[in-house]
């Protein structure tokens, strides 16, 4: 029997015969990763919302609700270096690690502005720039900061140079002059919802975060190619991508990415993907005001690996379940708001903040020391073409309708700035691809402490499928609004469900939130590793 086994075996071609063996070996579970992606949770961080390790590998900078604390590594304690108020970003530190870099409000008031942090000193940077600015982040080669300029309403990305205490010559590095460009993608692009991430390791790029591509309120990660001046977009999940760390090699891109795999995941903004021509007042408004008071859930799960070009190989490094168990603070549904923040100079430790509604720490998750790729040159970075120098002045209201190539047009009213204006966009049936076309109105009022007041009836229309009762995005909310909270928000796509109403203390969902499959296939590190066994 045996050989006629073997007999039959022989008589199959060459390349059929080896594709039987290799059927028949046994596999490791999908969920088993590579061992330059193997972290474990190991260090909690208590009450720290963000970390920036320092380039000497000796301090990491917290942010926590006293201020700015650095924590010596040698011997754990925590040193207060500024004021309660202030934020950091993950490259926040100079590469000789004597300064750190924060945004934070002035004593009398104002900002929050730019800050250069040692620990006997707090410098104001750019005082010639009225605007907030927050985000900054140092290139690998120490000569250039790059942050996020909000003048008025309009969040800029910008760089300047680093003379060793000061920010000059800072540039515009996406200039697009909003009342009268006739481009309708530019100026949409423009009014998106920006955010300076990292630098990559070898100084050629530089990741932000954005709302533009995506949709009003879903944040990707995007890098601008600092030699030609090109943007490209890297992720292309639905929901908020939460903070980005690039590995030593470049290689890899960590992130809080909602690739979800199950109901706990809730961004509220998620279903038609509109057009961003308000993303500058969604994401401070839908994302981070309901966030910060923890009036609802807004979680995005685990940290993922991806390639930093095109957002692909997406692997879960983070798991949040073990982070979760590490913390030891049970959640409703296990919903997190994930962050990644930094990563230690060695590349064997990756910061990040794990935040709900009953605490936020910062969790070191380790790796092995060989499984650090080797890192790369750090090389001169350079300003991009294309930038404009960044202007004092403030933008000016727009009131304008602008047409587009794809069909139709969007009438924009923009008055006021972020903590109090009035903010509105028609759609007659728009259409920036000729592909999705949308109609509807949308309206933002923003006031004093955060308060602000969302309305919104909008429809999509696919041409090629004609959906146009199947997409839209309605919301009718007011938090804190001249004293009133109250409202309800509602989405329905392709991509799932979403209907809440305020139940007096926080939105709550109707009927639980209704989030449809993000993709067919599992996300590698989502389970348990099984491995086989070798013959």
């Amino acid at each position: 029997m045996a050989g006629a086994v073997g007999s039959a075996a022989l008589t199959l071609p060459l390349p059929d015969s080896l594709a039987a063996v290799r059927r028949k070996q046994p596999r490791d579970s999908v969920h088993c990763l590579a061992a330059p992606d193997r972290f474990n949770v190991k260090t909690i961080l208590v009450s720290a919302s963000f970390a920036s390790f320092s380039p000497d590998g000796t301090r990491i900078a917290l942010e926590t609700p006293n201020g700015i604390e650095l924590l010596e590594r040698a011997t754990g304690v925590r040193s207060r270096v500024t004021p309660p108020g202030f934020t950091l970003a993950g490259s926040a530190w100079h590469p000789d690690s004597s300064v750190l870099l924060a945004s934070g409000p002035a004593a009398g008031g104002g900002g929050p502005y730019l800050w250069a942090v040692t620990p006997t000193s707090l410098t104001r940077l750019l005082p010639s720039h009225p605007g907030g600015a927050r985000a900054a982040v140092f290139s690998p080669d120490g000569r250039k900061v790059a942050f996020t300029y909000l003048n008025r309403f309009v969040h800029q990305i910008c760089m300047a140079d680093w003379n060793g205490s000061a920010l000059v010559d800072p540039r515009n590095l996406l200039p697009v002059a909003l009342a009268t460009d006739p481009d309708v993608g530019r100026v949409m692009g423009a009014l998106a919802w920006h955010e300076t991430r990292a630098f990559s390791p070898d100084g050629k790029r530089l990741y932000f975060a954005a709302d533009r591509g995506a949709g009003m309120g879903n944040v990707s990660i995007h890098y601008l190619d600092l030699k030609s001046g090109r943007r490209n977009r890297v992720t292309y999940d639905e929901g908020f991508a939460e903070g980005a760390v690039v590995a030593p090699d470049g290689e890899a891109l960590y992130s809080g990415i909602t690739r979800a795999r199950d109901p706990a995941f809730m961004t509220m903004v998620g279903g038609p993907a509109l057009p961003p021509f308000l993303g500058f007042a969604a994401t401070p408004t839908l994302h981070d005001e309901l966030a910060r008071r923890k009036l609802t859930l807004i979680g995005n799960g685990d940290v993922l690996a991806v390639d930093p070009t095109y957002g692909l190989h997406g692997r879960i490094v983070g798991n949040r379940r073990p982070i979760a168990k590490k913390l030891n603070e049970p959640v409703s549904r296990g919903s997190y708001r994930v962050i990644a923040c930094s990563m230690s100079p060695d590349g064997t430790e990756l910061a990040a903040a794990a935040i709900s509604a009953v605490g936020q720490h910062v969790v070191l998750l380790r790796r092995r020391p060989r499984s650090v790729p080797p890192p790369v040159e750090a090389r001169r970075t350079r300003t991009p073409p294309g930038s404009a120098a960044l202007s004092p002045q403030p933008v000016p209201n727009i009131n304008r309708t602008i047409g587009s190539q794809g069909g139709g047009r969007v009438t924009l009213n923009l008055a006021g700035d972020l903590a109090a204006g009035n903010f509105q966009m028609a759609l007659d049936n728009f259409s920036s691809d000729g592909v999705h076309v949308f109609a509807g109105t949308a309206l933002f009022q923003t006031g004093a402490g955060g308060a602000f007041r969302h309305v919104a009836g909008v429809r999509r229309v696919g041409v090629e499928s004609q959906e146009d009762t199947l997409s839209f995005y309605n919301a009718d909310m007011r938090v804190a609004w001249q004293g009133q909270t109250s409202g309800t928000i509602e989405s329905n796509s392709r991509a799932g469900s979403l209907k809440a109403a305020w139940d007096g203390t926080k939105f709550a969902g109707v009927d639980g939130w209704r989030i449809g499959d993000r993709g067919p296939r599992p996300v590698p590190g989502a389970e348990p590793c099984v491995r086989a066994a070798r013959r």
